[in-house]
């Protein structure tokens, strides 16, 4: 069935023939709602941290992400649309009382950090929620990084202030290993693609080895995992942090305060290990 919004009709897909003024209108118009994904600690077994995932919707239909934020660069409106995001995920996760517990990842798109006033901004919204910068890590979507030379400042500058930077989505796109050299951050994320399959790929295997070998073994984390004998090899890489839908769905923020993961869900050796303290680090 098509929708129509503001003289637009919707079908499932935005219209390419959508215009940056009606764009700019429904970032601003309740068009966004977030969800949370818990990030697991093999080591701890509990729930180290949680991602705010932003879910864009036109007429009560999903738009994928990836083509709403899209749009966004397309339009030069992404620090707009970050914002409202980042507002919408900070205003969810203050009214939990988990913030004081467990960190908040949030995505940013590069670009946004050259934005004028948007680290202003940014700031401001975090101290208005009364959370404070150590809980937040910021998310830098590696496949929009061309230049990760450009952004050195403002990484740099985030991190005095005690914000934390992560590397989202390593792998996926060409500028991996200039980012993690030069934008040195405190978590990398490396993507689904190269982490779905590791327990039946000595490459995979070899490669997430290699980058927990190079980053603190704390801050590697492997997204995507759907099975457990992905989570057992990732753990035997040294990667003791992963997400995905083996652990859970996102899920609203009422339900965080509430939420709980199978024991099941835990693979016995890493149980065995932890308790031992036999895996090496």
């Amino acid at each position: 069935m098509t929708k129509h919004t503001a003289g637009l009709a919707y079908n499932g897909n935005l219209s390419p023939s959508l215009k940056r003024s009606e764009f700019a209108s429904l970032i601003h118009t309740n068009s966004l709602h977030t969800v949370f994904q818990p990030i697991m600690s093999h080591r701890d077994r509990d729930i180290f941290a949680y991602e705010a995932l932003s879910r864009p919707t036109l007429d009560g239909v999903g738009i994928p992400p990836d083509t709403w934020f899209d749009l966004a660069v397309q339009y030069e409106l992404t620090a707009q649309a970050d914002l409202v995001a980042i507002e919408s995920a900070l205003s969810n996760y203050a009214q939990t009382a988990l913030a004081d517990k467990r960190p908040l990842f949030i995505n940013v798109t590069p670009i946004s950090l050259l934005e004028r006033g948007f680290l202003a901004s940014f700031e401001h919204m975090v101290d208005k929620h009364g959370l404070h910068a150590r809980q937040i890590v910021i998310e830098l979507t590696e496949s929009s990084l061309t230049d990760p030379l450009t952004l050195k400042n403002s990484v740099v500058y985030l991190q005095t202030q005690g914000f934390r930077i992560a590397l989202d989505d390593l792998g996926r796109g060409g500028a991996s290993l200039l980012a993690m050299v030069e934008l040195q951050p405190d978590f990398i994320k490396i993507d689904r693609t190269i982490v779905q399959g590791i327990a039946h790929s000595p490459s995979r295997f070899r490669l997430i080895t290699l980058l927990a070998s190079y980053a603190d073994v704390h801050g590697v984390i492997g997204e995507g995992v759907e099975t457990q004998s992905d989570v057992e090899a990732l753990h035997l890489t040294g990667t003791y942090l992963s997400q995905g839908y083996y652990w859970s769905y996102p899920v609203q923020a009422n339900v965080l305060k509430t939420q709980t993961i199978d024991d099941k869900l835990w693979p016995k050796f890493i149980h065995h290990t932890v308790v031992k303290g036999d895996v090496s680090s």
